[in-house]
Protein backbone atom coordinates (compact mmCIF):
# COMPACT_ATOMS: atom_id res chain seq x y z
CA UNK A 1 0.00 0.00 0.00
CA UNK A 2 1.06 3.59 -0.67
CA UNK A 3 -0.28 6.91 0.62
CA UNK A 4 0.54 10.07 -1.35
CA UNK A 5 -0.20 13.33 0.43
CA UNK A 6 0.08 16.89 -0.84
CA UNK A 7 -0.38 20.13 1.08
CA UNK A 8 -1.02 23.50 -0.53
CA UNK A 9 -0.11 22.17 -3.97
CA UNK A 10 -0.33 25.06 -6.41
CA UNK A 11 -2.50 24.95 -9.51
CA UNK A 12 -0.79 23.43 -12.59
CA UNK A 13 1.65 21.60 -10.32
CA UNK A 14 2.07 17.95 -9.33
CA UNK A 15 3.90 15.71 -6.88
CA UNK A 16 4.84 12.06 -7.33
CA UNK A 17 6.19 9.23 -5.18
CA UNK A 18 8.77 7.36 -7.27
CA UNK A 19 10.42 3.98 -7.01
CA UNK A 20 13.62 3.49 -9.00
CA UNK A 21 13.88 0.00 -10.48
CA UNK A 22 16.55 -2.17 -11.95
CA UNK A 23 15.84 -2.59 -15.63
CA UNK A 24 12.49 -4.37 -15.73
CA UNK A 25 10.81 -5.95 -18.75
CA UNK A 26 6.99 -5.94 -18.53
CA UNK A 27 6.41 -6.41 -22.25
CA UNK A 28 5.16 -9.98 -21.88
CA UNK A 29 2.15 -8.90 -19.80
CA UNK A 30 -1.05 -7.53 -21.29
CA UNK A 31 -2.63 -5.75 -18.32
CA UNK A 32 -1.51 -3.46 -15.48
CA UNK A 33 -4.03 -3.05 -12.65
CA UNK A 34 -4.24 -1.19 -9.34
CA UNK A 35 -6.68 0.45 -6.91
CA UNK A 36 -6.70 4.14 -5.97
CA UNK A 37 -8.77 5.95 -3.33
CA UNK A 38 -9.17 9.65 -2.59
CA UNK A 39 -9.92 11.18 0.79
CA UNK A 40 -13.12 12.91 1.88
CA UNK A 41 -12.26 16.16 0.10
CA UNK A 42 -12.73 14.47 -3.29
CA UNK A 43 -16.12 14.06 -5.01
CA UNK A 44 -17.89 10.73 -5.44
CA UNK A 45 -18.08 11.24 -9.20
CA UNK A 46 -17.48 13.89 -11.84
CA UNK A 47 -19.36 14.76 -15.04
CA UNK A 48 -17.54 14.30 -18.34
CA UNK A 49 -15.90 17.58 -19.32
CA UNK A 50 -15.92 19.09 -15.81
CA UNK A 51 -12.67 20.23 -14.17
CA UNK A 52 -11.75 17.66 -11.48
CA UNK A 53 -10.55 18.63 -8.02
CA UNK A 54 -7.39 16.60 -8.65
CA UNK A 55 -5.90 14.09 -11.04
CA UNK A 56 -4.31 10.83 -9.94
CA UNK A 57 -1.69 9.41 -12.27
CA UNK A 58 0.75 6.55 -12.69
CA UNK A 59 3.93 7.19 -14.67
CA UNK A 60 6.65 4.72 -15.65
CA UNK A 61 9.44 4.50 -18.18
CA UNK A 62 13.15 5.05 -18.64
CA UNK A 63 13.58 8.54 -17.16
CA UNK A 64 11.85 11.92 -16.87
CA UNK A 65 12.15 12.49 -20.63
CA UNK A 66 10.93 9.03 -21.74
CA UNK A 67 7.79 7.70 -20.08
CA UNK A 68 4.21 6.51 -20.36
CA UNK A 69 1.47 7.92 -18.15
CA UNK A 70 -2.14 7.16 -17.29
CA UNK A 71 -4.24 9.72 -15.43
CA UNK A 72 -7.78 9.94 -14.16
CA UNK A 73 -9.71 12.25 -11.80
CA UNK A 74 -9.18 11.36 -8.14
CA UNK A 75 -12.46 10.30 -6.52
CA UNK A 76 -13.51 9.61 -2.95
CA UNK A 77 -14.21 5.90 -3.33
CA UNK A 78 -11.99 3.03 -4.44
CA UNK A 79 -11.40 2.86 -8.18
CA UNK A 80 -10.29 -0.44 -9.72
CA UNK A 81 -8.23 0.71 -12.70
CA UNK A 82 -6.82 -1.37 -15.54
CA UNK A 83 -4.38 -0.35 -18.28
CA UNK A 84 -4.20 -2.54 -21.40
CA UNK A 85 -0.51 -2.23 -22.18
CA UNK A 86 -1.09 -2.76 -25.90
CA UNK A 87 -3.07 0.51 -25.92
CA UNK A 88 -0.07 2.34 -24.49
CA UNK A 89 2.29 1.06 -27.15
CA UNK A 90 -0.29 1.79 -29.87
CA UNK A 91 -0.18 5.55 -29.23
CA UNK A 92 3.38 5.63 -30.58
CA UNK A 93 1.88 5.04 -34.01
CA UNK A 94 -0.62 7.92 -33.85
CA UNK A 95 1.36 10.66 -32.12
CA UNK A 96 3.03 13.55 -33.94
CA UNK A 97 6.66 12.45 -34.53
CA UNK A 98 7.76 16.08 -34.80
CA UNK A 99 6.75 16.56 -31.15
CA UNK A 100 8.23 13.33 -29.83
CA UNK A 101 10.13 15.09 -27.03
CA UNK A 102 6.98 16.84 -25.78
CA UNK A 103 4.12 15.46 -23.70
CA UNK A 104 1.32 14.27 -25.94
CA UNK A 105 -2.04 13.27 -24.48
CA UNK A 106 -4.62 10.83 -25.91
CA UNK A 107 -8.08 9.68 -24.81
CA UNK A 108 -8.64 6.24 -23.33
CA UNK A 109 -11.07 4.06 -25.26
CA UNK A 110 -14.24 3.45 -23.26
CA UNK A 111 -13.35 5.89 -20.44
CA UNK A 112 -13.96 9.58 -21.23
CA UNK A 113 -12.50 10.66 -17.88
CA UNK A 114 -9.09 9.02 -18.36
CA UNK A 115 -6.19 9.80 -20.67
CA UNK A 116 -2.84 8.40 -21.75
CA UNK A 117 0.31 10.48 -22.00
CA UNK A 118 3.56 9.69 -23.79
CA UNK A 119 6.82 11.59 -23.85
CA UNK A 120 10.05 10.67 -25.63
CA UNK A 121 10.64 7.04 -26.52
CA UNK A 122 9.71 4.81 -23.59
CA UNK A 123 9.57 1.04 -23.97
CA UNK A 124 7.93 -1.69 -21.93
CA UNK A 125 11.12 -3.73 -22.27
CA UNK A 126 13.08 -1.20 -20.18
CA UNK A 127 11.19 0.20 -17.20
CA UNK A 128 13.60 2.01 -14.87
CA UNK A 129 11.16 3.86 -12.61
CA UNK A 130 7.51 3.83 -11.57
CA UNK A 131 5.61 6.53 -9.73
CA UNK A 132 2.16 7.49 -8.46
CA UNK A 133 1.26 11.14 -8.18
CA UNK A 134 -1.36 13.84 -7.70
CA UNK A 135 -1.85 16.79 -10.05
CA UNK A 136 -3.68 20.07 -9.38
CA UNK A 137 -5.29 21.10 -12.72
CA UNK A 138 -4.31 24.49 -14.10
CA UNK A 139 -8.02 25.29 -14.60
CA UNK A 140 -8.43 25.41 -10.80
CA UNK A 141 -6.52 28.73 -10.64
CA UNK A 142 -5.93 30.14 -8.07
CA UNK A 143 -6.86 27.26 -5.71
CA UNK A 144 -4.23 25.24 -3.87
CA UNK A 145 -4.77 21.54 -3.22
CA UNK A 146 -4.45 19.56 0.01
CA UNK A 147 -5.46 15.90 -0.18
CA UNK A 148 -4.40 12.28 0.25
CA UNK A 149 -4.47 9.41 -2.22
CA UNK A 150 -4.10 5.72 -1.36
CA UNK A 151 -2.81 3.15 -3.85
CA UNK A 152 -3.11 -0.60 -3.42
CA UNK A 153 -2.45 -3.92 -5.20
CA UNK A 154 -0.37 -2.85 -8.17
CA UNK A 155 -0.07 -5.96 -10.32
CA UNK A 156 0.66 -7.28 -13.81
CA UNK A 157 -1.84 -9.73 -15.29
CA UNK A 158 -2.40 -11.92 -18.34
CA UNK A 159 1.17 -12.97 -19.18
CA UNK A 160 2.15 -14.18 -22.63
CA UNK A 161 1.06 -17.82 -22.93
CA UNK A 162 1.46 -18.59 -26.64
CA UNK A 163 2.60 -22.12 -27.43
CA UNK A 164 5.78 -22.31 -29.49
CA UNK A 165 8.46 -24.83 -30.38
CA UNK A 166 12.16 -25.34 -30.92
CA UNK A 167 13.97 -28.16 -32.75
CA UNK A 168 17.48 -29.36 -33.46
CA UNK A 169 18.68 -32.06 -35.80
CA UNK A 170 21.92 -33.45 -37.18
CA UNK A 171 23.01 -35.98 -39.79
CA UNK A 172 26.32 -37.58 -40.75
CA UNK A 173 27.36 -38.99 -44.12
CA UNK A 174 30.28 -41.42 -44.19
CA UNK A 175 32.31 -41.49 -47.42
CA UNK A 176 33.95 -44.88 -46.88
CA UNK A 177 37.51 -44.23 -45.72
CA UNK A 178 37.74 -40.87 -47.49
CA UNK A 179 36.03 -38.82 -44.79
CA UNK A 180 32.65 -37.64 -43.53
CA UNK A 181 30.14 -34.81 -43.83
CA UNK A 182 28.22 -33.65 -40.77
CA UNK A 183 25.28 -31.26 -40.98
CA UNK A 184 23.33 -29.65 -38.10
CA UNK A 185 20.20 -27.52 -38.10
CA UNK A 186 18.29 -25.78 -35.31
CA UNK A 187 15.23 -23.56 -35.16
CA UNK A 188 13.76 -21.65 -32.21
CA UNK A 189 10.55 -19.65 -32.44
CA UNK A 190 9.96 -16.31 -30.63
CA UNK A 191 7.86 -17.53 -27.69
CA UNK A 192 9.72 -20.76 -26.97
CA UNK A 193 11.50 -20.82 -23.62
CA UNK A 194 13.23 -23.34 -21.39
CA UNK A 195 11.75 -24.51 -18.09
CA UNK A 196 13.93 -22.15 -16.05
CA UNK A 197 12.78 -19.16 -18.15
CA UNK A 198 9.42 -17.42 -17.93
CA UNK A 199 9.19 -16.08 -21.48
CA UNK A 200 10.77 -16.38 -24.91
CA UNK A 201 13.19 -13.86 -26.35
CA UNK A 202 10.79 -12.63 -29.09
CA UNK A 203 13.28 -13.63 -31.80
CA UNK A 204 12.91 -16.33 -34.45
CA UNK A 205 16.36 -17.92 -34.70
CA UNK A 206 17.61 -20.34 -37.37
CA UNK A 207 21.08 -21.91 -37.39
CA UNK A 208 22.77 -24.41 -39.67
CA UNK A 209 26.31 -25.66 -40.12
CA UNK A 210 28.17 -28.07 -42.40
CA UNK A 211 31.45 -29.70 -41.41
CA UNK A 212 33.51 -31.85 -43.81
CA UNK A 213 36.58 -33.85 -42.85
CA UNK A 214 38.65 -36.15 -45.01
CA UNK A 215 42.04 -37.37 -46.15
CA UNK A 216 43.64 -37.15 -49.60
CA UNK A 217 46.45 -39.69 -49.26
CA UNK A 218 44.34 -42.34 -51.00
CA UNK A 219 44.89 -40.45 -54.25
CA UNK A 220 48.70 -40.34 -53.92
CA UNK A 221 51.13 -42.79 -55.57
CA UNK A 222 52.39 -45.73 -53.48
CA UNK A 223 55.70 -43.95 -53.05
CA UNK A 224 53.88 -41.49 -50.77
CA UNK A 225 51.91 -44.05 -48.77
CA UNK A 226 53.27 -42.69 -45.46
CA UNK A 227 52.06 -39.20 -46.30
CA UNK A 228 49.03 -37.79 -44.51
CA UNK A 229 46.94 -35.05 -46.12
CA UNK A 230 43.97 -34.28 -43.87
CA UNK A 231 41.48 -31.63 -45.01
CA UNK A 232 38.56 -30.00 -43.27
CA UNK A 233 35.91 -27.42 -44.09
CA UNK A 234 33.32 -25.79 -41.84
CA UNK A 235 30.56 -23.37 -42.73
CA UNK A 236 27.83 -22.05 -40.41
CA UNK A 237 25.16 -19.36 -40.62
CA UNK A 238 22.70 -17.83 -38.18
CA UNK A 239 19.54 -15.94 -39.07
CA UNK A 240 17.60 -13.94 -36.48
CA UNK A 241 14.26 -12.31 -37.13
CA UNK A 242 12.88 -10.25 -34.22
CA UNK A 243 9.11 -9.88 -34.16
CA UNK A 244 9.48 -6.39 -32.68
CA UNK A 245 11.91 -3.55 -33.29
CA UNK A 246 15.13 -3.80 -31.30
CA UNK A 247 14.99 -2.05 -27.90
CA UNK A 248 11.35 -1.21 -28.52
CA UNK A 249 7.81 -2.39 -27.78
CA UNK A 250 6.52 -1.75 -31.30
Amino acid sequence: SLAVRVRNLRYNDERMAVRVLRQTDIFNYKLLKFFIHGDGSMPDNIPVGAVPSAYAFIRFGIDSANYYEYRRPLLRNWQDLAIPLTELTAIKGIRDPARENERQQFPVSGDPLASYVIRGNPTLTKVMFLGFGISNPSARFPNDLTTTMWVNELRLLDPESSVDWSAIGSAELKLADLGSVIGTFSRSNPNFHRLEERFGNRIQSTNFSVQMQGTLEKFLPNAFKETRLPISFTHSETYEKPIFEAQSDV
